[in-house]
This record gives structure tokens, sequence and C-alpha cells, in this order.
């Protein structure tokens, strides 16, 4: 058995455990066609979504960039990585419980936060 063989049958065992409600990897909508094909194919469309927004510009702005919580002690200020990272990690295990698809859940909590911080300039701008 080769190690495509063995990629496709994980992916296999991991869709067929989904639950009717969860949307499966085959479903995975591309805007534009993946220009590498690639011999292994071990990570499926939402795992690579979730390494995309890993690896973006946007997410690694974050590194300096703090999540505050207002009226509150200061022991409650963290970064904002910090915050999404905590976001992913909870919402992947209720996914889990609900045998939804954790690769989307990962990517769509990943990306929940990227563009809070144009919003809150404009925002706060606006009340000036």
């Amino acid at each position: 058995m080769d190690f495509n063989e063995i990629a496709s049958q994980s992916n296999l065992r991991r869709e067929s455990a989904l639950s009717e409600f969860a949307c499966p990897t085959v479903k995975a909508v591309r805007l534009k066609e993946e220009n590498r094909k690639s011999e292994f194919n071990v990570r499926p469309a939402f795992f690579r979504d979730a390494d995309r927004i890993l690896h973006s510009m946007a997410y690694t702005r974050y590194m300096d960039k703090t999540q505050v919580f207002p009226m509150v002690s200061n022991d409650l200020i963290t970064h904002r990585g910090l915050h999404v990272q905590f976001v992913a990690k909870i919402a992947r295990t209720i996914g889990r419980v609900l045998s939804l698809n954790e690769d989307l859940i990962e990517a769509i909590s990943l990306g929940h936060d990227l563009r809070t911080c144009t919003f809150w300039t404009f925002w706060r701008e606006s009340f000036k």
C-alpha cells in the first residue's frame, strides 16, 4: 500500500464519521483552481485553508496586538493571537463532540478576527 492510498483511506474514515449536519471536505468550494497538484494529497481542502490563515500576513500581525476587555481589571488583557488560539481550541472541542468537520471549524475560528482591527478603527474614528 502506497502513501496516497493510506492518506485516502484516512480521509475516508474521517469523512464517514461526520454528522449529517457537517460539511464534508468534498463540498469545499475553491475560488480558484489549485496551481500545483501535489503527488501526495495528504491535507484536505479545509486543512489547507487553516494553514493559509496561519501563514498569512494578516495573522502574523496579531503578534503585537492586544485583546482588551474594557471596564475590567488589567489581568484580562491578552494578545489577540492567543485569543484566536483559545477560540479555535474551544470550537474544535465542540465540533468534535458534535461530529462536525474540525478542519473547517479550525479555519473559521482562526480567521474570525482577521478584519476586526479595520472595523474597530473605522468605528472609533466615526464617533469622534
